[in-house]
């Protein structure tokens, strides 16, 4: 009582206001301060990402290698593939997926893989990219050992229509040519043989340089896979893989 009277006695109403007044907004204003700082410690996710994309993940083999294979551009000439004795896995502590598999394929054949899931269908096709490294055996195209070539031209020479087809955000030219390799009549053919012809003029005028959304949102699945299947075409490669892409 003796404090409280002597409070009532020393501070002035106005001032006892104005201190519960300042109090409220201090209370307001660290919640603001911990709701920012959520938000930039959510947002430095990204830079942690990109440090370990930088300096944490063990790189893939130098693109380079190709140059003293001296490949032609239109390797491969046949796409004869075949595996010798190739373990495949995807971590040096796990056990192998694929043990001691052989097998051939002459250029031209048309080949099918059938299992159950986890059987490791995705995984020999991984490997002929070079997404996932032999632990033991060897895989050739037309002779050559996969592990001698750069991936950059390895990846570059073979094709994939995959399970989830993928369209990038630009326009339909840059996702059937990016490198603009191609003229503008070769990717209109590609589109008429993957009979996407009508889609096209019907939709976009018949520009082949109209917009596509992220992820190719501005199309059905169905239709996406269509231009992966256009995409494939107009590459013509010796080497297409078909990751249940069509099913």
């Amino acid at each position: 009582m003796t404090a409280v009277s002597f409070a009532k006695n020393q501070i002035n109403p106005g001032v006892a206001g104005l201190s519960i007044s300042y109090s409220l907004m201090i209370s307001g204003c660290l919640g603001l301060f911990l709701q920012c700082f959520i938000v930039v410690e959510n947002s430095m996710d990204s830079a942690v990402k990109i440090i370990d994309y930088c300096y944490d993940i063990p790189k893939e083999t130098n693109s380079a290698i190709s140059n003293q294979l001296n490949l032609s551009d239109s390797w491969p000439l046949a796409g004869h593939i075949s595996f010798d004795q190739v373990s495949l896995r995807y971590a040096p502590h796990l056990p192998d997926i694929i043990r001691n598999i052989t097998l051939e394929l002459k250029g031209g054949t048309k080949a099918g893989i059938v299992g159950r899931t986890g059987a490791g269908k995705s995984t020999m096709m991984l490997s002929l990219f070079r997404m996932i490294e032999p632990s033991t055996g060897v895989i050739k195209i037309d002779g050559i050992d996969l592990q001698h070539i750069g991936l950059s031209k390895l990846r570059s020479s073979l094709s994939i229509i995959p399970q989830e087809s993928v369209l990038f955000e630009g326009t339909l030219r840059y996702n059937l040519d990016p490198y603009h390799i191609y003229t503008d009549n070769e990717v209109i053919s590609a589109l008429k043989s993957a009979a996407l012809q009508d889609l096209v003029s019907s939709s976009y005028e018949g520009s082949i340089y109209e917009k596509v959304s992220e992820n190719g949102s501005n199309f059905s699945i169905g239709q996406r896979g269509q231009f992966c299947v256009a995409r494939s075409i107009l590459k013509r490669p010796k080497v297409l893989v078909m990751d249940e892409g069509l099913s």
